[in-house]
């Protein structure tokens, strides 16, 4: 009847004290009731997601390009951040740090978002605004979000040729970049 307790996810309930214990992770491997004897662990699985797609530039010196091919760059004044140069030279390489943050790998500095919504090159060190978070967009294409000021994205304006803000609520095609790595 309708009362008692429900026993049909006994053996998944975690609260049920009979229940066995899993001892490797059911997505990867093999499940098996923990029995005493010492069980061999499996190899961790390749990396997934945002991970994956980050694994072969973070920490590493790359050029950002805006969708009409022009390259992100800090410049002189350390202050003004474009996207419309032609070559990748010292001024337009970055290292993408594994803690969210643009480093500008010439200048020493860290890209920064700024309530305005202008976006900066000229931050010695790392704040709430120099926190921009790398987002996989498909077909090698990346959009940079802000984690500060209202989480906003980063943008080239008209697509590149002009200067970059952090002022976009969503992606859109001026939102969306290539990294490539230095050579």
């Amino acid at each position: 009847g309708g009362k008692g307790k429900d026993n049909s996810r006994a053996s998944t309930d975690s609260r049920n004290k009979k229940a066995p214990k899993l001892a490797y992770n059911p997505k990867y491997n093999k499940q098996s009731a923990s029995s005493g004897q010492q069980q061999r662990r499996a190899k961790r699985p390749p990396p997934r997601g945002n991970n994956r797609a980050l694994a072969g530039i973070m920490n590493k010196p790359v050029c950002i390009r805006a969708a009409k091919g022009q390259y992100v760059v800090v410049e002189k004044n350390k202050k003004q951040v474009n996207a419309n140069r032609r070559k990748c030279g010292p001024w337009e390489t970055f290292i993408i740090r594994g803690n969210n943050t643009i480093q500008n790998a010439h200048w020493k500095t860290y890209l920064s978002c700024q309530p305005n919504g202008r976006l900066e090159g000229n931050r010695p060190k790392v704040g709430s605004w120099e926190k921009i978070r790398v987002i996989p967009q498909g077909r090698g294409q990346y959009a940079f979000r802000c984690m500060a000021h209202g989480r906003k994205f980063l943008v080239a304006e008209g697509a590149g040729g002009k200067n970059m803000n952090a002022n976009r609520p969503k992606v859109g095609g001026w939102e969306k970049f290539r990294i490539e790595r230095k050579r």
